[in-house]
């Protein structure tokens, strides 16, 4: 039957073969745009993880910084211990503080401010996209 369709249909047969590798190329095509999909998904994911613990590190130090006989290398290890337990590591330098422990005297607001140096999987791969940027956040809380 094939055979018999092939010789009545020419066109048909001919069509057929000249179509030929073309899923190959529709595949060679759009895999890079699909694993660069896939990469920035993954990326956001890590980054709002991230901003997530950074958030928990700044809300755990300045409770620590709002106890009257905490010092400010205290809070800052408060943060960096938070920070840590998740897998991410930071310098003293991106943990800011300001009237923290017995700096600050009852009723005043201590402000902790944790930073991040965010290193997407994409920037790694392809450095004209995706370079690293800096999450940040800030918690105030009363002295007590």
């Amino acid at each position: 039957m094939s055979e018999q369709s092939g010789e009545q249909y020419p066109r048909l047969a001919r069509n057929r073969h000249s179509e030929r590798g073309v899923s190959t190329v529709e595949f060679a095509a759009l895999f890079p745009v699909f694993m660069m999909l896939v990469l920035a998904t993954f990326d956001f994911g890590r980054a709002y993880f991230e901003q997530h613990v950074l958030l928990e590190a700044a809300q755990v130090a300045a409770r620590v910084g709002t106890l009257p006989d905490k010092s400010n290398s205290e809070v800052v290890a408060a943060a960096r211990e938070v920070l840590e337990s998740a897998g991410i590591t930071v310098d003293e330098s991106n943990v800011y503080t300001s009237n923290a422990g017995s700096n600050g005297e009852s009723g005043d607001i201590t402000t902790v401010e944790v930073e991040y140096d965010f290193k997407p999987v994409v920037g790694q791969l392809f450095s004209t996209w995706g370079e690293a940027f800096t999450l940040s956040k800030v918690v105030k809380m009363r002295h007590e």
